[in-house]
């Protein structure tokens, strides 16, 4: 069997068990050295599949390009997240750094018609009496990055053996969460930025790449729903400001923090038997759906804001709930490239760079379409 240890310890090994009498037992030390070359083994095997050479199963992890099929699909696809629930993908793979996309808005109503008389000309019929709503929409497709670093010592001891699908999931999970923090809180502007009013943001923040957002759009939208916290006060203010999509239930999103969504659980009107029965969440635990429309509840919506529905640098000035409902078929968005991983090997470990590109914008009063996303802020909570 090949030995990796350095052969000198054999030999060692093998001079005591001739020097030594047959009386001195060995066997506690070769099977110490026997355990550090199984150790070895799985070290070198566990290096040898990040390396970009392998070709086993751990090639498609170093393989410059993990296509977009493959991992785009799993985070929209992904029902936890924000983007799984969104319907208007414009695909992947695009080939420009922006695309403009077409906006289909209503067809208007029918109208009166007349009965065909013979002597109309054949022509008349097809003038037409209504058109439908169209409007283009350009989506900006930014690339974005992550870099994961992983020390020879994770590689040695890591204790799942597919540690390939480990760092897989980890960087859907990334891409995911990213994806649904920029659709949430994008907002390219450098001061007054919803994210951080009296503080300049890092320039690394994905969220600085897009505009349009949920929360950017629910607040220059006009907020609602101001106040105490209540059914009366924000889930049905915010359902009168909505009317037009109002009775298009599965259409509509709930859009909150988890802290806003629990303390909506609690909330007389959702929580009571005799209220909100069979789903009160006295029977169910957590009600999934408020006024019929299904709410999503997610660690990227702020738990606390100021009045405005702006997140203060001061965090002490952040005393006030908000959250948002949203027309989902307004957000439209699409990938670019591939997402590219790059595997690098270093003295003390690895680093994983991945890239993917994402572009997405808001339908709001155009193509037809009303105001499509009600931010309800200034709540006390």
């Amino acid at each position: 069997m090949e030995k990796l240890l350095d052969p000198r310890l054999w030999e060692v090994v093998g001079k005591l068990k001739m020097a030594t009498d047959k009386t001195t037992d060995l066997s506690a030390l070769e099977a110490k050295l026997e355990e550090y070359e199984v150790r070895k083994k799985e070290y070198k095997k566990k290096a040898n599949v990040m390396s970009s050479s392998e070709t086993g199963a751990w090639a498609e992890l170093v393989r410059s390009n993990l296509y977009v099929d493959e991992l785009y699909s799993q985070i929209a696809s992904d029902e936890a997240s924000l983007i799984g629930k969104l319907p208007w993908s414009h695909g992947d793979n695009h080939r420009a750094a922006s695309i403009s996309v077409s906006i289909k808005g209503e067809v208007g109503k029918f109208t009166n018609a007349t009965e065909y008389q013979t002597t109309d000309s054949f022509y008349d019929g097809w003038t037409a009496t209504t058109n439908m709503a169209t409007a283009r929409l350009t989506l900006p497709l930014k690339t974005l990055e992550n870099k994961i670093g992983l020390s020879i010592e994770d590689v040695q001891y890591a204790v799942d053996e597919n540690l390939l699908e480990t760092v897989k999931k980890q960087i859907v999970l990334a891409a995911r969460n990213t994806i649904d923090d920029v659709i949430i809180n994008g907002d390219s502007a450098t001061s007054g930025n919803i994210n951080y009013v009296g503080w300049t943001p890092t320039s690394t923040n994905a969220y600085l790449s897009y505009d349009n957002s949920i929360r950017e759009l629910g607040i220059s939208n006009t907020i609602v729903g101001s106040g105490t916290f209540s059914r009366t006060n924000n889930f049905l203010t915010m359902l009168n400001k909505i009317d037009r999509y109002a009775n298009k239930t599965s259409d509509l999103l709930w859009v909150m923090s988890n802290t806003m969504y629990n303390k909506a659980n609690f909330l007389s009107s959702y929580s009571t038997q005799d209220v909100y029965w069979p789903q009160a969440s006295v029977f169910t635990g957590r009600v999934k759906s408020f006024e019929g429309i299904e709410a999503h509840a997610t660690e990227h919506f702020p738990n606390l804001t100021q009045s405005d529905g702006k997140i203060n640098a001061t965090s002490g000035s952040n005393t006030l709930g908000s959250f948002a409902l949203l027309y989902k078929p307004a957000i439209q968005y699409a990938f670019w490239i591939p997402m590219r991983i790059f595997v690098s090997e270093r003295a003390k470990g690895f680093l994983i760079e991945t890239n993917m590109s994402f572009g997405f914008n808001t339908a709001n009063e155009t193509a037809g379409l009303d105001k499509t996303v009600w931010l309800s802020a200034n709540v006390t909570v």
